[in-house]
């Protein structure tokens, strides 16, 4: 898992000898197991050190010559010639416990020429070294090391029933990293869950140093509350799955059933909560607000993950009526009672959702409006009804990716789409939609899509660096950058552009074409001769992901043939949901709510403009800012620049017609892109710009930035508040 490279280094000992030193580049916190070789012998000496190889071996070096150690690898060195040694590096370690397992493993690799006086792991006390890690054991646990490095859980599940009949078979404790889960977790309960923890390793016959390793490798956490989302959630998401169509209850028999979450609201005909407003005990609820269990329950969930631990340690429960009194567990779940009356009560006549862009509220929309509103959606936006059985459907998506080399997940479901309704629409006479599709267990895992992802999304990022004049930004931050820049040239006036079909008009076979046409300019830009293209996601660190094969152990390395591999079966194949009670699939568009539809959409969009971008010329001449935002400057002085996010497109400009340059802009796009492009000025009545979508404040992509007369700055804050700092959508956002 280490790069490493072979390098002489400055004499150590006598003459022009040199010894040989394998550098690895390692955090000083980690530690690596080594092995000292004779180059005529047939002996090695293993051990384990957090210093530089070179470091250690000069250690071992100075010992001997001190006579500071008789053991017989420092008899050895003492009694050869020097020169003769070399250090060679085995294996990362992180930990003190994987340490030990390692330095065990590879001496028993290696027992037949080992010079060490005993195995090693052991201490110097020289104790009796316990069966700790048996031969068996630590090659198992070393298997399933690298089935998790690998993220093979079929694997990983099989050999954790080996380690657990091993152990048992031995009476020892098959230590596999465990974690005891307290809801609501306190200072006293942690300190009483820690004291039946070691009162339960003390219990275990190993040494010391063993026992300290073992309390190293387990956690005493805090679980996933309970929240007022989470219980509307739950009913919400059967009645989407429900195949029999709902009844209408907006009628005076089921008032007093809506009135329990709020002020009741009219739309189309029928009732809603806009919005749902929770109280208890006087102090209002908000979505995202936690609600405790009864201190039983607590204990119980407690207790149940110590018998877990027990059953791994092979040790006896101890008694818990001292070591975790119920006295500490004595919250009550009076609210979390109240509020899953409510929402019981509530989802037989409503379905209950998070506003968009505005997590804390809830509506409550009447259950047989908003499935004739997912339907009706559904078949505007050319979605198919699937006559073949959902799990024929999932077993055809399996037989899929298990051809391609996948792993796939035995939980798979399809994915789940549902509307919710956009803050905004208050402020209109009609309730507007956002459409989710969630998938929580995909055919293929969610960790294999996330490194796939990521890699999609570095791809992009060199893209958009060759391609001369791109305003393409993936992260919201650069756009931020963008706002700070318009000082630079004195930017007058901004506004928002909205590309409508981005999502839904591009074709999957297009971005498949536009992604072999741009991977091969890019290759031959970059003046890549490798045959074949990786990329290395680091596992904690986005801004360290690269293009390469990086052989360090926190970095997942994908192949460019495997990502498109990925990319097209996600957007060819796996496009089924399941809505108002049945499978639908949209076989002409990006999958709505997939992996890759926001990577594939922004890949349309930078390779439609490098084939297009000569059309820009009419903005201006293409020139840059000292930041290296592009700017198009024509010769009667108006400058405007471009940033694009998603779907969003902002425009600035200065000089004379600034005001018109959105209308410029929407059409050029609109021509480039193949997709319909619309500003603030096109309505349904109305479909040719007014000039009047630039002006001085602009709100878009969920911040609000002003120019404020000839001071020249830019103001952002949140898109919650107007101009005035007052809230934009009314007082009630619990």
């Amino acid at each position: 898992y280490v790069a490493w490279d072979q390098h002489k280094t400055m004499c150590l000992v006598r003459g022009k000898s040199k010894v040989h030193e394998w550098q690895i580049c390692v955090p000083p916190a980690f530690e690596f197991i080594y092995a000292v070789l004779h180059c005529h012998m047939l002996c090695i000496y293993v051990g384990r050190t957090s210093l530089a190889l070179i470091q250690r071996l000069r250690k071992h070096i100075t010992t001997a010559l001190a006579h500071a150690e008789d053991s017989r690898f420092h008899q050895l060195l003492r009694t050869t010639d020097l020169a003769d040694w070399m250090i060679v590096p085995l294996e990362i370690v992180w930990d003190d416990w994987s340490a030990a397992l390692a330095e065990r493993y590879w001496w028993d690799k290696f027992r037949r020429w080992c010079v060490n006086d005993m195995p090693p792991g052991v201490p110097r006390t020289h104790e009796k070294p316990s069966k700790l890690i048996p031969k068996k054991a630590t090659e198992l646990l070393r298997s399933l090391a690298v089935a998790r490095t690998d993220r093979d859980f079929p694997r990983i599940n099989a050999l954790k029933k080996q380690i657990a009949a091993v152990s048992a078979e031995l009476q020892l404790p098959h230590f596999i990293p465990a974690v005891v889960k307290v809801p609501y977790l306190t200072g006293d309960q942690k300190i009483a869950v820690s004291r039946v923890v070691n009162n339960m390793l003390r219990k275990v016959h190993c040494n010391s140093w063993e026992r300290q390793a073992m309390r190293g490798r387990i956690r005493i956490v805090r679980t996933v509350p309970h929240s007022v989302r989470r219980c509307f959630e739950f009913h919400a998401n059967r009645a989407e799955i429900a195949s029999e169509e709902p009844d209408c209850f907006c009628s005076d028999a089921y008032t007093h059933i809506w009135q329990q979450g709020g002020d009741l609201s009219v739309r189309d005909g029928h009732f809603c909560l806009l919005p749902v407003s929770l109280s208890f005990k006087g102090q209002p609820l908000g979505s995202k607000d936690s609600l405790p269990l009864s201190g039983a329950s607590c204990r119980d969930s407690t207790i149940g993950d110590l018998q877990q631990l027990a059953r791994l340690l092979n040790v006896p429960m101890p008694n818990l009526e001292h070591l975790l009194p119920a006295a500490l567990f004595s919250s009550s779940d009076d609210m979390l009672q109240h509020v899953q009356h409510v929402a019981s009560q509530l989802n037989k006549v409503a379905v209950v959702r998070i506003v968009d862009k505005c997590p804390g509220a809830m509506w409550a929309f009447c259950r047989k409006w908003l499935w004739e509103q997912t339907r009706s959606f559904l078949i505007t936006e050319n979605y198919t009804v699937q006559d073949e059985d959902r799990s024929h459907v999932l077993l055809g998506l399996r037989e899929l990716a298990s051809g391609s080399g996948w792993v796939c997940s035995d939980r798979a479901r399809l994915a789940l789409l549902y509307l919710i309704g956009k803050g905004k629409s208050l402020h209109k006479p009609v309730i507007t939609w956002r459409p989710i599709c969630a998938n929580c267990a995909p055919v293929v895992p969610r960790w294999r899509l996330r490194i796939a992802a990521r890699a999609f999304t570095c791809f992009l990022r060199l893209l958009s660096k060759e391609v001369t004049g791109c305003f393409l930004h993936l992260s919201i931050q650069d756009v931020a950058g963008w706002l700070d820049d318009l000082n630079s040239w004195g930017c007058t006036v901004i506004g928002e552009a909205d590309c409508k079909d981005q999502f839904n008009r591009i074709l999957p076979r297009d971005v498949l074409q536009h992604l072999d046409d741009a991977t091969q300019w890019l290759r031959n830009e970059r003046q890549w001769r490798a045959t074949q293209m990786f990329w290395s996601i680091h596992k904690y660190d986005k801004c360290l992901d690269r293009c390469g094969k990086a052989n360090a152990y926190n970095f997942d390395v994908i192949s460019h043939e495997e990502l498109t591999g990925l990319i097209r079966f996600c957007l060819q194949e796996d496009r089924f949901c399941v809505a108002v009670g049945q499978c639908w699939s949209r076989a002409f568009a990006l999958p709505m709510g997939g992996p890759f539809s926001a990577q594939a959409a922004d890949l349309h969009s930078i390779w439609k403009f490098h084939l297009n971008k000569q059309r820009f010329y009419e903005l201006g001449e293409l020139s840059f800012t000292a930041r290296g935002f592009p700017i198009w400057k024509n010769p009667n002085g108006r400058i405007v620049s471009l940033a694009q996010f998603r779907d969003n497109i902002l425009v600035a400009a200065v000089g004379v017609g600034a005001t018109w340059a959105m209308a410029d802009v929407c059409r050029l796009l609109a021509t480039a892109w193949s997709l319909r492009v619309l500003c603030p000025c096109i309505t349904d009545t109305n479909q040719d710009c007014l000039r009047q979508c630039m002006g001085s404040t602009l709100y878009a992509l969920g911040l609000a930035a002003s120019r404020h007369g000839s001071c020249g700055t830019v103001c952002v804050h949140p898109s919650a508040l107007d101009a005035s700092w007052n809230l934009k959508h009314g007082a009630p956002l619990q």
